[in-house]
């Protein structure tokens, strides 16, 4: 007798996303293959993450890149966290599979994220995703293992400006020989962390408070009634059109109007471009709409431009300006 069940497709499960959602993030490798076969593998992976992380206004905690899989623990101020695991992962494994000279699927299906609750799990979480290495016999101990945040906490290495590192420094008063204890201690207590459960239930690691206050936030939110996976979430960029175009003329004042004069500022107009294209959730398409130009011709304007500031030392100075200018309103 034939199940009819089988022919039925399984809903996936709906992401649980809303403003300042806070997770821990995971992703394998295919049939559990290696996602990172060198560490120029692993330097690309962590340039597209940073790339994301100003894309998309992801406040970072803390990170490990193994190699099969890595761990993201992160803040998502904006409901974007499809969007920015898609350009995550797309990215790389586009990258990856045309450097390795591979077919196929990179990642094994979707990537895992877990809700958690910060005041009670932040600390262990970040203890748990830094000693990975340990757990895999990669290291003896985690600041022997470069490819992680830990260096960052343990005071070995100066934060980046890409570490959002005011959780976790908060929790230890800012002193990483307290940081490093801790996790020195957690890990001795619960044997690296091997049988301890950092994955929670139902998608959500806090107690029974946590994931009650999660219920009733998913309830009253509007973006309950989305019954996608991705949302449209355009709207919602690191920053707004209007206010890079603001911290532009604040940058070269500028007060003609970039977007449709057609005739004057065109460098500036190209610098503009590519800044949407970095800090913005629009796609190039969309971009190309706002100028009016074709998908190609934007693509070359925004290739051109950093080919030439590559050459001429005042519009690399121009550029370098603009964002930092920006990233003073990212980062705060």
């Amino acid at each position: 007798m034939i199940n009819s069940q089988k022919d039925k497709k399984i809903a996936r499960p709906l992401r649980i996303k809303f403003p300042g959602a806070i997770y821990h993030i995971f992703s394998r490798g295919h049939r559990k293959e290696n996602i990172f076969l060198s560490n120029h593998d692993r330097e690309k992976f962590l340039k597209i993450l940073i790339e994301c992380i100003e894309k998309y206004s992801i406040h970072l905690y803390c990170y490990v890149l193994m190699k099969n899989h890595y761990h993201l623990f992160q803040k998502t101020p904006n409901p974007n966290l499809s969007e920015a695991m898609h350009h995550l992962n797309s990215s790389y494994s586009n990258w990856f599979k045309k450097k390795h000279k591979l077919d196929g699927s990179i990642f094994q299906g979707r990537f895992k994220s877990i809700l958690v609750d910060t005041e009670c799990y932040a600390l262990t979480l970040s203890a748990y995703i830094h000693l990975n290495p340990v757990r895999a016999g990669f290291a003896i101990k985690p600041e022997n293992y470069m490819w992680s945040s830990y260096h960052y906490y343990a005071g070995l290495e100066p934060i980046p400006n890409w570490i959002n590192s005011s959780l976790i420094s908060s929790i230890v008063n800012g002193n990483p020989p307290e940081y490093k204890q801790f996790v020195e201690n957690w890990s001795q207590a619960n044997n690296a962390g091997k049988k301890i459960n950092m994955f929670g239930e139902d998608s959500i690691l806090g107690d029974d408070k946590f994931k009650e206050q999660i219920r009733e936030t998913i309830k009253n939110h509007p973006l309950k009634t989305n019954q996608k996976d991705t949302l449209n979430s355009k709207a919602l960029t690191c920053l707004t059109r209007v206010q890079i175009e603001d911290i532009f003329k604040e940058t070269f004042q500028i007060e003609a109007d970039l977007f449709h004069n057609k005739t004057e500022n065109d460098l500036k107009k190209h610098i503009l471009m590519y800044s949407l294209k970095k800090y913005s959730a629009l796609s190039l398409q969309e971009i190309s709409d706002i100028f009016d130009l074709k998908y190609v011709t934007t693509f070359q304007k925004i290739r051109r431009l950093l080919i030439r500031a590559e050459m001429d030392l005042s519009l690399k100075e121009s550029l370098n300006k603009f964002e930092h200018n920006l990233k003073n309103k990212i980062y705060g």
